[in-house]
């Protein structure tokens, strides 16, 4: 995982996306989004205390962009939650990507450049939905 020696950041906003989508979800659930897949040998790390994650695609699959972007935004139809990570368990650690060529909204956490979900997370975030694709790759 290289990011040319750029430092990676998240936050609302950051990175690029083809479109910023200027709407939010209307129960505020801050969602995490962009591109996403587990790197072979990036290994696991336990859910801190007070956040819960809700993946919508189990490991390995990928997530649509209408499907990530409902996510994102709480439209509908949503779809179906595939795994929940409660505070104390263990779960792969995700490379997130800039999402260039999707549609986000400025509201979801994104990165500037790749990242593992782990440097992402804080304690007590509550309910993070998870709006990327988990596939698995070599590097």
């Amino acid at each position: 995982m290289s990011n040319n020696g750029a430092r990676a950041e998240a936050g609302s906003g950051n990175g690029e996306a083809a479109q910023w989508n200027q709407r939010r979800r209307p129960d505020g659930q801050k969602v995490i989004a962009g591109h996403g897949s587990y790197v072979r040998g990036s290994g696991e790390f336990e859910v801190s205390k007070g956040t819960t994650l809700k993946f919508h695609v189990k490991d390995g699959e990928e997530l649509g962009q209408i499907d990530a972007l409902n996510v994102e935004l709480g439209g509908f139809p949503q779809p179906k939650i595939a795994q929940v990570v409660k505070p104390g368990k263990t779960v792969q650690d995700c490379t997130l990507f800039p999402g260039e060529n999707l549609e986000m909204s400025v509201e979801s956490t994104t990165v500037s450049n790749a990242m593992r979900l782990s440097g992402i997370l804080k304690e007590n975030t509550a309910i993070v939905p998870v709006a990327i694709c988990r596939k698995w790759s070599n590097s």
